[in-house]
C-alpha cells in the first residue's frame, strides 16, 4: 500500500507522535495546555500563552471552520507535479478560540492544515463547515483531509 502512495509521508517526531497515533485512529487531537487551558496546533513543548511546559493531547470534535485556503494551479515539487490544481487548507476547530489564531515566521498558528475533499476547488468559501475525513493512506499513515458538512 505505502508503494502506491505518490506524496510524502509525514515523518512523527516525540513531540507529534500523539497527534498522528490519533489521526490512526480516526480522531482528531490537538495538545493543550494544562495550566491555562489553551490549544495549539501545532504541537510544542511549551505553551505559546503562558507558557507551560503542562501539555497534554485533548480530543477535540473534528469539526471546524473553513480559515483560508490557497489553489496550487502548477505543483513544482517532485510527486505534486501533474496532480494540479490542488487545494491546500486551514481550518479552525470549532473548540479553538478564533483569539488564538497567530501568524509567526510565515506559519499560521492553531488552525489545521488538509486538503478538501468531496468539494470542487471553485466551491471553497472562507467560513464554510467543514468536518474532519480520515484517509488511511497507507497501513501505518492516515492523513487528516476535510470536506464541507452537509
Amino acid at each position: 500500500m505505502a508503494d502506491e502512495y505518490p506524496y510524502l509521508l509525514p515523518q512523527p517526531d516525540a513531540l507529534t507522535q500523539g497527534y498522528w497515533d490519533a489521526l490512526k485512529e480516526h480522531r482528531l487531537v490537538l495538545q493543550r495546555c494544562r495550566s491555562c487551558q489553551t490549544f495549539q496546533h501545532p504541537p510544542d513543548r511549551t505553551c505559546r500563552f503562558c507558557p507551560d511546559e503542562d501539555m497534554t493531547w485533548e480530543e477535540v470534535s473534528g469539526k471546524g471552520t473553513l480559515y483560508t485556503y490557497v489553489i496550487v494551479t502548477q505543483g513544482i515539487l517532485g510527486p505534486w507535479r501533474g496532480h494540479d490544481p490542488y487545494n491546500v487548507i486551514q481550518v479552525l476547530p470549532n473548540e479553538v478560540d478564533p483569539a488564538s489564531v497567530s501568524v509567526h515566521n510565515n506559519a499560521t498558528y492553531n488552525v489545521v492544515y488538509g486538503n478538501a475533499v468531496e468539494v470542487d476547488n471553485d466551491d471553497l468559501e472562507v467560513g464554510m463547515a467543514m468536518e474532519a475525513v480520515f484517509d488511511d493512506v497507507t497501513d501505518d499513515v492516515t492523513i487528516l483531509r476535510w470536506k464541507p458538512v452537509s
